[in-house]
């Protein structure tokens, strides 16, 4: 309770060939429950974000959080450019 960073990294792991979009949805259901137990035992709170698919999650956690956009974070971009700018070279 009252935390100042909450580091999430709930979620459901992907199966076998399921789609990212199927694997969105399973998780947003995860979120439902995880994200307002957040806000309501740390409502100062910055959440950072490393589920996946990350970049969807980190925009789902700011609609059900209702918090400032500057107090939710992503990780997984930075890796995902990585990879992108090793796939390149």
């Amino acid at each position: 309770a009252n935390s100042r960073i909450v580091v999430v990294t709930g979620g459901v792991r992907q199966q076998e060939g399921e789609s990212r979009l199927n694997l969105v949805q399973r998780n947003v259901n995860v979120f439902k429950f995880i994200i307002p137990q957040v806000v309501k035992y740390s409502p100062d709170a910055t959440i950072l974000v490393v589920s996946n698919p990350v970049d969807i999650m980190t925009y789902v956690t700011w609609k059900l959080s209702g918090l400032p956009k500057n107090r939710i974070i992503g990780s997984g971009t930075n890796l995902d450019s990585a990879r992108f700018r090793y796939l390149i070279s």
